[in-house]
């Protein structure tokens, strides 16, 4: 069965047309689902 992954996808490349910073962009990747006031698209980050 394929995975479906484009929604890690998408918000990688919406993040690199923000301009997310560096910092904040490996924080939303590896803990975002744990900080308090999260949204849907912080928590697809986490992949």
């Amino acid at each position: 069965m394929p995975r479906q992954v484009w929604f890690y996808r998408d918000w990688v490349v919406d993040a690199l047309n923000r301009d997310l910073p560096y910092d904040r962009f490996v924080v939303e990747q590896i803990a975002d689902d744990l900080l308090p006031g999260r949204i849907q698209q912080q928590i697809i980050a986490t992949g």
